[in-house]
């Protein structure tokens, strides 16, 4: 009954309601003392929100963590604001950047939503892959609210999953020339070298973080140095395998 309750609420909530004037206070609090301030127009919600930043990596690291990790409680605020703060799962589409960066001691981000691309997920049901919104189809997001998000141990943990993204995409950049053709064997050993190199000193970096985190506890600490040393043996697995890959493809084109 409780959970009959709480979609129609949230129904009422997307697809009724009047536009608000003043912005909504939201406290995420979290590790990062995330707040937001989210608007609600005719057509859309506004989500502004402010958090402490990740600053332990190289500058391009940190932007893009900060951006994703920005974006991602912008999304559980809007999920808060409109569950009461249960538990819920949304489901989300054409969803914006507006603006991001550095406000002072705080990262900064605004995001846009279309009030029509929210609705509730029925418990256990994946979204659908796309939805239109505006005439084109967009990528629909799941997004889970549970205060058990909001912690030290799960910030670090989606550190860690960050982390991995783009050293993937920076091997497929590294595999070809500007111009598309394949790069030469020098090149990509010297990239796959360069990706070995930033790709373990992030996670020694984020496994120093972890050893000096005063917020967790000693079984915390084991199982995220576990993950982490998990993460070096797929990174150096992967790269011996992009690495022999590329030998295999480069020896047979060459082959009279």
């Amino acid at each position: 009954m409780l959970r009959i309750f709480l979609a129609v609420t949230l129904t009422l909530a997307v697809a009724g309601g009047s536009a608000a004037g003043e912005p909504t206070a939201i406290d995420l609090g979290g590790p990062r003392r995330a707040t937001a301030a989210l608007s609600v127009t005719a057509t859309e919600y506004v989500v502004a929100v402010k958090m402490f930043p990740v600053s332990s990596f190289d500058a391009a690291t940190n932007a893009r963590l900060n951006r994703d990790k920005a974006r991602a409680l912008a999304l559980q605020a809007l999920a808060k604001h409109l569950s009461g703060a249960k538990a819920v799962t949304l489901s989300v589409s054409g969803a914006e950047v507006e603006g991001a960066g550095a406000d002072g001691k705080f990262y900064a981000l605004t995001l846009r939503v279309p009030r029509r691309s929210v609705s509730v997920v029925a418990a256990g049901r994946p979204p659908e892959e796309a939805r239109p919104v505006e005439g084109k189809a967009e990528k629909v997001e799941r997004v889970d609210y549970t205060s058990a998000l909001f912690t030290r141990k799960q910030d670090l943990l989606d550190t860690l999953a960050g982390l991995s993204v783009p050293l993937a995409a920076d091997l497929d950049d590294a595999a070809r020339t500007p111009d598309g053709r394949p790069a030469g064997e020098g090149a990509f050993h010297r990239a796959v070298a360069e990706v070995e190199e930033r790709g373990l000193g992030q996670l020694d970096k984020l496994a120093a973080e972890v050893d000096g985190e005063i917020l967790l506890l000693s079984i915390e600490k084991a199982e995220l140095n576990r993950l982490i040393g998990e993460q070096r043996v797929r990174l150096l697995a992967s790269l011996k395998n992009r690495l022999d890959r590329f030998d295999t493809t480069t020896k047979g084109a060459n082959k009279p």
